[in-house]
């Protein structure tokens, strides 16, 4: 990590309690709370400021890099048996993050934070802690032979902290990072899951995922989101008590990634891509446990089992010749 002299420490004290409340037999609600004290500081062999560089990179460095954030959570799950069969479960949530160590304190260090390769990222010792609003629901149902899952959530998240950038941009594509908060940002997804049992032992599954970011300052996406994805597998046990093997043969089918994420150039009303998009693939895997004994295990698996040439829409993409050229 070059350009970083100082080490940074958190300290996370808290107390956390439940309550769970079986007010009837169809339905129970469960009641909890967190209190949380955050605290961080940085030190190293600073000569202005205690604890930073001479030639720091951090913004208004601050004479003390102390910080100390009181945190809290609640949260309510209510779950709801409808039927012999289904049941539901709604949730309301609202809950605080302080800034990691390198959204605080990063003095200049170069970070794989971005799509687009290796950016310089510097800290914010003010920044603001997350103060995130959450409501989840989903529903569920076991049958014979057919097990199926539905789930969603959304989430409002003011101070969100992303980054912004200054206005040079190095010939390779990195950037300088300035960590920052965002006044809301939303985050919305979705989970389908359904399994179909065909014989003892031999069953049938699929699953999607979904999730969608949004910074509602700048109205563009945010960085670091992943696409639409899935899996369809056939998947074997031993139909015994002893459940000694099993395998699973499936395809992880992966969608088109065109939301892109941005971020605000800093001191502008500009804002920046900081992604390109990548296409959708689909993989075939194989994977298989033997439990040898009760203490003995053994899994194997290939992920990539047709050796396909594929892009995952996160992965570090340096530049080709100094470019970032279109992905095959």
């Amino acid at each position: 990590m070059t350009g970083v002299q100082t080490c940074a420490l958190p300290i996370y004290p808290g107390l956390f309690t439940e309550v769970v409340l079986p007010s009837d037999s169809f339905y129970k609600t469960t009641v909890g709370g967190r209190v949380d004290i955050a605290m961080t500081d940085a030190q190293g062999p600073g000569e202005i400021y205690d604890g930073l560089r001479p030639e720091t990179a951090l913004l208004d460095a601050p004479e003390s890099l102390s910080r100390k954030d009181h945190l809290f959570s609640l949260y309510m799950l209510e779950d709801v048996q409808l039927t012999d069969c289904w049941s539901a479960q709604f949730g309301a949530a609202a809950a605080q993050r302080p800034p990691t160590l390198s959204e605080r304190y990063a003095d200049g260090v170069f970070l794989a934070l971005m799509q687009n390769g290796f950016s310089r990222v510097i800290g914010r010792p003010e920044l603001a802690r997350e103060r995130n609003y959450q409501a989840d629901v989903s529903l569920k149902g076991d049958f014979d032979s057919v097990h199926v899952r539905a789930s969603g959530f959304y989430s409002y998240i003011n101070d969100y902290i992303t980054y912004s950038s200054v206005g040079v941009t190095d010939p390779t594509g990195a950037l300088i990072l300035i960590a920052t908060n965002t006044h809301l940002a939303t985050l919305g997804g979705y989970e389908l899951y359904g399994d179909v049992d065909l014989s003892p032992g031999v069953s049938v599954l699929a699953s999607v995922q979904y999730i969608r970011g949004q910074d509602e300052t700048i109205d563009q996406p945010l960085p670091g989101i992943y696409p639409i994805s899935g899996r369809l597998a056939m998947r074997v046990v031993d139909p015994y008590e002893e459940n000694r093997w099993g395998t699973e043969l499936g395809a992880r089918i992966v969608g088109d990634q065109e939301q892109l994420g941005n971020i605000r150039i800093q001191g502008t009303d500009l804002t920046r891509p900081v992604e390109s998009r990548t296409p959708g693939f689909a993989t075939l895997y194989v994977r298989g446990y033997y439990n040898v004994t009760n203490k003995l295990n053994v899994i194997a698996g290939v992920d990539n089992l047709l050796d396909r040439t594929y892009y995952e829409h996160l992965n570090l993409r340096l530049p080709v010749d100094g470019q970032y050229g279109q992905i095959g």
